[in-house]
């Protein structure tokens, strides 16, 4: 039902994201500071230490896609992070930037170190709580969450990340995040064929997409001011979620 918590997969990204704008609006992170300001031992690690929050956020890193690291319950957020690190120190190579799923651990671990919180109740506090989420987690179980593509929520949590978007960061006249957050969330990064800040952004349409692999598809509209959430039980949902988001568009 609407409200039952499914697997989002990449849908997480957004979550990720949103928390960590609330964060920049606290003045606790800078989207353009180096992530090793924040995880200090990444100084001796010539790629990591000068990748910035936004360059995380935005895909624009050597990060590796994935990891078995990623969802391993018996690690720390802080003991994962450092065993990506330690397997792939790039020292002798030079990878280019791809789309990936692990980078949103460091930043994750970044904001646990300004908060001196874990992430699940960083992201409570700033973010669920305050969108009346209360089926939506990343991990409920370890310290370790894949804050990449490993969060659960239902179709009426959703709605109402959406709607807050939609509404330019506030939720039932709540202020969750600051206007130009939102702004900076649906803008086309620098170095980005078509990728936000933990969104998927399409000009032509005025539109800002989360998608999941599981079939979760997420979207505003800016043209006609509607957001939208599909959530199927197949992940080959693609031209489902197209077809809806053209009779959106045409609202």
């Amino acid at each position: 039902d609407p409200d039952t918590a499914i697997g989002i997969a990449s849908g997480s990204k957004l979550l990720t994201s949103v928390t960590i704008l609330s964060l920049v609006d606290a003045n606790l992170l800078n989207l353009d500071e180096k992530l090793s300001k924040y995880l200090t031992w990444l100084q001796g690690y010539p790629v990591y230490q000068d990748v910035t929050l936004r360059q995380i956020l935005a895909h624009q890193t050597p990060i590796v896609a994935d990891s078995v690291y990623d969802s391993t319950q018996s690690l720390t957020l802080e003991q994962a992070v450092r065993k990506i690190v330690e397997e792939n120190p790039f020292s002798n190579f030079s990878y280019p930037n791809h789309y990936s799923s692990s980078s949103y651990k460091f930043i994750a671990h970044a904001a646990e170190i300004v908060t001196v919180q874990k992430w699940e109740a960083i992201f409570k506090e700033r973010i669920a709580n305050k969108c009346d989420m209360k089926n939506t987690f990343f991990d409920r179980f370890s310290d370790n969450p894949d804050t990449g593509k490993g969060a659960q929520s239902s179709l009426n949590d959703f709605s109402h990340l959406m709607e807050m978007i939609r509404d330019n960061g506030q939720y039932l006249g709540e202020i969750v995040l600051s206007a130009d957050s939102v702004k900076e969330l649906e803008k086309l990064q620098a170095g980005s064929a078509q990728y936000g800040l933990g969104t998927w952004v399409y000009p032509e349409f005025k539109e800002t997409m989360s998608t999941g692999a599981f079939g979760m598809r997420a979207w505003v509209n800016r043209n006609n001011n509607a957001y939208a959430v599909i959530m199927t039980m197949k992940n080959d949902s693609g031209a489902i979620s197209d077809e809806f988001r053209a009779l959106v568009r045409g609202i």
